[in-house]
């Protein structure tokens, strides 16, 4: 799984940790190891429901030209 970024402090290649993600209300922590210098980060994504993808679509009609 690439993330899209490096390693913060040596620049290797970052891999998920064995250890599955927490969940929280609204948000789900991963936990990423670097390779090279075994440096842990955490990753925090947003769990999306129905409503808060209305709610997006509409914030983003509203701010994109042409729309979606």
């Amino acid at each position: 799984m690439n993330l899209g970024f490096d390693c913060p402090r040596c620049g290797g290649a970052i891999k998920p940790d064995r250890r599955p993600p927490y969940i929280l209300r609204e948000y789900r922590l991963r936990g990423f190891i670097c390779q090279n210098c075994r440096k842990l980060l955490i990753v925090a994504s947003t769990i999306v429901t129905a409503g808060k993808a209305r709610w997006l679509e509409k914030i983003y009609e509203e701010h994109n030209e042409e729309g979606l």
